[in-house]
């Protein structure tokens, strides 16, 4: 082979390879819903899109998937707002998932990310509206939530007798940097409760820099609490920095030991501080 034909040969492969990798790199386009997401890589959502079934508008149901909602809305028209247990974007038993930049409008669920084991989640910028029951759930060891904003959730008038804005489950879970403002309580149950953020099942993991804001008639006088932040079967875990107001309890250590808190400001709770269990450190500047 001369040496010119050796040249365009390599040229040609360096060619291929280059618009291999492009074509690999790019994301899959959502144009419609409901979709389900079957296979790993990158998806991005193409334009705002509207649901008035009862499905789940995006499934994911692999592995190491990347969903990029490109500044665009998931919203769910039409539904009653009571017996809808769906989601904007539901998955079920798969780990590595990354979900981003964009809003959840009126679903019974915003997301709902279910695993028992391993799961390294990360939900990040994502802004949900007018969730019936909760704005963002995640499960599964080593995942992280944060720089998300959850506005008014919890108008169902049944179903659950929980509303939370951001709710997450399983070890070494980071929750930070997100805005929790107005969770209703809207149901005649007794028992009923609401919750900024919910902690449950957890070891080692951090709570930091939140904000979770009430500005409804949630404080004294009910006779089941609500709750800013809490943390429930935990050990372990931190809370540090969060700022809540208008919650009957403000931070709330229950059945959880081993842990810490501090540098959290409380205001317009009839608790600030609530703990029930062994070994929960109070650490400094914890206000009031």
């Amino acid at each position: 082979m001369s040496t010119h034909a050796a040249l365009r040969w390599f040229l040609s492969l360096a060619i291929l390879f280059t618009v291999g990798r492009a074509e690999a790199a790019a994301p899959t386009a959502i144009s419609r819903i409901p979709f389900t997401i079957t296979k790993p890589g990158r998806y991005l959502l193409s334009k705002s899109l509207t649901i008035s079934t009862n499905f789940n508008a995006i499934t994911i149901a692999a592995d190491n998937v990347t969903l990029d909602l490109g500044d665009w809305t998931l919203e769910a028209i039409g539904l009653a707002n009571t017996t809808h247990p769906s989601a904007a974007i539901f998955s079920l038993s798969q780990k590595n998932i990354t979900i981003r930049n964009g809003t959840i409008r009126s679903f019974f669920r915003g997301i709902q990310l279910d695993q028992l084991d391993w799961a390294a989640h990360l939900v990040e910028n994502v802004r949900t509206v007018d969730c019936k029951y909760l704005g963002i759930e995640v499960q599964g060891k080593g995942s992280t939530v944060r720089r998300n904003r959850v506005f008014n959730t919890g108008s169902a008038t049944s179903f659950l007798l929980e509303r939370i804005g951001i709710a997450v489950a399983g070890d070494s879970i980071n929750v930070t940097d997100n805005e929790v403002s107005d969770v209703v309580l809207n149901s005649t149950h007794g028992t009923d409760r609401a919750f900024g953020i919910r902690i449950q099942n957890s070891r080692s993991s951090n709570v930091s820099g939140n904000r979770v804001l009430n500005s409804l008639d949630l404080f004294p006088g009910l006779a089941t609490p609500t709750s800013g932040i809490i943390f429930q079967q935990c050990g372990w875990c931190i809370a540090a920095g969060n700022q809540v107001s208008g919650y009957s309890v403000g931070l709330e250590f229950t059945n959880s030991g081993a842990s810490a808190y501090s540098g959290n400001t409380v205001a317009r709770a009839f608790t600030p501080y609530k703990v029930t269990g062994d070994g929960v450190t109070v650490g400094a500047g914890n206000t009031p």
